[in-house]
């Protein structure tokens, strides 16, 4: 495919998004419009470089990052390397968890609201992506399947002020399981996993990222503001335990996190544990036994989108809600009309730990 070649000096850098382990991402203006830009780096850039434009190239979804330039070539006269970027429009320029955090710090409401814009647009860019035929061949579809956990290192999550969330796929695992090292570590995981020769199970593995994307993004947000979110695995129902945090904490950092959500809170109530207001995820329902497909996640997801396209967003407690079975719901613990999908926040506020009998959060 023949890409519209942008030259540097077209291109106005603003500031960097989000580093991975072979490519920045940062925000740029081009022509008044900010674009995003993607600037591959290391001994294998050239080459990842091409994988990622062979790959992106042949996505066109709502929620994966649309490709719309690249660098020049490189001039076969001059000997010197130059840079390998590719330019996405600026349809998200923001970095999800970072967008996560801002909005944990102002509410429920808000991170409600935007929590689900991003769990839409994770499920809907996953389920596209693996409908593609042609995507993925047969060889890679199994590192994919073997190495699940590493792979899901290769995508990125960008989203807008309003929660709008798009995916960018860098194959950065392709080009390191090139060496035997890599290989062998492979073998080694699918041992340790117990996981069977099952390469076609393409629900499976989205499923899988969908859900490993989500917490991570959750995980990275709480972190951001707390400094010490423990990564946690919510699989089955029963794990959401209240999150005490004891005032007298020796944590300074921490503190003062706490001090900024919730300071009046802090000086109301000086003897007691305080509840910190995280954003979690899980991907099994209540029995811990069934989990969301994709398609499960986006209808409903949609469902509750488009309705709050004709309610007022300050009124979200009063829409009625979809729930299924084997669908995860996003759990507030402390206020039952906001159930809303597979994420649980948890509230520093009490006013809302007086409806729960006995306990202080």
């Amino acid at each position: 495919m023949n890409l519209h070649q942008i030259p540097r000096h077209k291109i106005q850098f603003l500031r960097q998004i989000h580093k991975s382990h072979s490519s920045r991402f940062s925000s740029a203006l081009r022509k008044g419009s900010e674009v995003m830009i993607q600037v591959f780096e290391g001994p294998h850039s050239q080459k990842l470089w091409e994988q990622t434009v062979d790959f992106a190239s042949n996505l066109v979804n709502a929620h994966l990052q649309n490709l719309i330039g690249s660098s020049p070539d490189e001039p076969s006269d001059k000997p010197q390397k130059h840079p390998c970027y590719l330019v996405f429009d600026g349809r998200g320029c923001r970095n999800t968890h970072h967008l996560l955090a801002s909005l944990l710090r102002a509410g429920a409401m808000q991170t409600t609201l935007v929590g689900m814009h991003m769990v839409h647009g994770i499920a809907s860019g996953l389920d596209y992506l693996f409908q593609q035929e042609n995507s993925l061949n047969e060889r890679y579809l199994k590192m994919w399947h073997n190495s699940r956990n590493v792979l899901a290192n290769d995508f990125t999550l960008f989203s807008n002020d309003l929660g709008h969330t798009t995916i960018a796929f860098t194959p950065e695992f392709e080009t390191q399981c090139n060496d035997p090292v890599c290989e062998t570590q492979i073998k080694k995981q699918e041992i340790e996993l117990g996981l069977e020769d099952n390469s076609n199970d393409l629900e499976t593995l989205g499923e899988y990222l969908c859900a490993t994307l989500i917490q991570r993004a959750f995980h990275d947000a709480n972190k951001l503001i707390y400094m010490d979110a423990p990564k946690r695995d919510y699989m089955p129902w029963n794990d959401l335990d209240d999150i005490m945090i004891n005032q007298s904490s020796d944590n300074k950092q921490l503190g003062k996190a706490i001090e900024g959500i919730s300071r009046s809170t802090l000086d109301s109530h000086p003897s007691k544990r305080l509840c910190r207001r995280e954003i979690v995820w899980r991907s099994y329902d209540q029995y811990g036994t069934n989990k969301a497909s994709l398609g499960s996640i986006i209808e409903t997801y949609q469902n509750l989108l488009d309705s709050l396209a004709v309610t007022s967003s300050h009124n979200l407690a009063g829409i009625s809600l979809p729930h299924y079975r084997n669908l995860p719901m996003l759990k507030m613990p402390f206020d039952a009309q906001y159930y809303v999908g597979g994420a649980a926040l948890k509230e520093s506020n009490h006013e809302y730990a007086k409806q729960d009998s006995g306990s202080p959060c």
